[in-house]
């Protein structure tokens, strides 16, 4: 994260997707309690944020250190130096991955100095998976404990446990986000794939059809070119809406896969009541 990006969220409410605290985990209190519960609360955090939520799971999180969790009447925030001893990626890796399954692979922390304080930004990268704890956890800012087998989620700016279905939703939104990653963007990948076969195509036909200069034929290769770019930029254009046809269509399958029983019950239904709808509606206007 840059500075400019950094300033941005600084003005703006915390998010399923950003979090900011006032200070830094107590990873190292001389008091054993306190110090258990501190590394319970950075667990917490770190997992919210790396599961996100039925909407934003497969997204960049962000947990912003060093300032106050509530912006003044004038839309700042209060800002808190985090000093110089601060957490490590291996440090935050090590805590979390001891308590949840699978491990988290990557985060990111770096320091970024703000009117003069010093704040630490963690970046947890998308990831497909969902993580659930593995051992009880008694966070320092909960009311109650953890039991193991827990997914976290972030609903605005709060921590939850995920139920069943929040959990269903989380993996299945993440699953669809790094299909979509891994393959290659279907508008542009379907123009692109377009244009060239249309491109040699239309190329390898220029001979069929000529251009004129002044009544004459113009130069055999300038008309290939011509009649291949044309064919480029038409087949172009249709490769592009089939990719965005078939974008729409797997964005629907998932939808589907998400709906309840009484949701596809429904679907189905008002198919028939349509045509059905629109069948009376004809045979209304045709008596007039």
């Amino acid at each position: 994260m840059n500075h400019d990006e950094l300033m941005k969220l600084l003005n703006k409410p915390e998010t399923p997707e950003v979090e900011f605290k006032r200070q830094l985990h107590k990873i190292d209190d001389s008091n054993g309690i306190i110090k258990r519960r501190e590394k319970d609360e950075l667990i917490r955090d770190i997992l919210a944020l790396a599961n996100g939520n039925a909407s934003t799971a497969g997204n960049f999180t962000y947990l912003i250190i060093g300032v106050d969790n509530h912006l003044d009447d004038d839309g700042n925030r209060e800002l808190f130096d985090v000093g110089e001893r601060i957490l490590t990626e291996a440090q935050i890796l090590e805590i979390v991955n001891s308590a949840c399954e699978p491990a988290i692979e990557n985060v990111r922390c770096q320091i970024q100095v703000v009117y003069g304080k010093r704040l630490l930004v963690v970046t947890i990268p998308p990831s497909p998976l969902v993580y659930e704890t593995t051992k009880r956890l008694n966070p320092s800012s909960a009311e109650a404990q953890f039991t193991e087998h827990v997914v976290f989620t972030r609903r605005n700016d709060g921590i939850f446990v995920a139920s069943a279905n929040e959990r269903a939703a989380i993996q299945d939104l993440k699953r669809l986000r790094f299909h979509e990653k891994r393959n290659a963007p279907p508008v542009s990948f379907g123009a692109a794939i377009a244009a060239v076969i249309g491109g040699i195509a239309y190329y390898s036909t220029g001979d069929r059809y000529v251009f004129t200069h002044d009544g004459k034929p113009i130069n055999l290769t300038l008309n290939k070119l011509l009649i291949g770019s044309v064919g480029a930029m038409i087949t172009g254009v249709l490769g592009g809406i089939l990719g965005e046809a078939y974008k729409e269509v797997s964005h629907m399958r998932w939808i589907w896969h998400r709906l309840p029983t009484q949701g596809r019950i429904g679907v189905f239904s008002a198919v028939p009541i349509s045509v059905i709808v629109a069948w009376l509606a004809n045979k209304l206007m045709s008596r007039k």
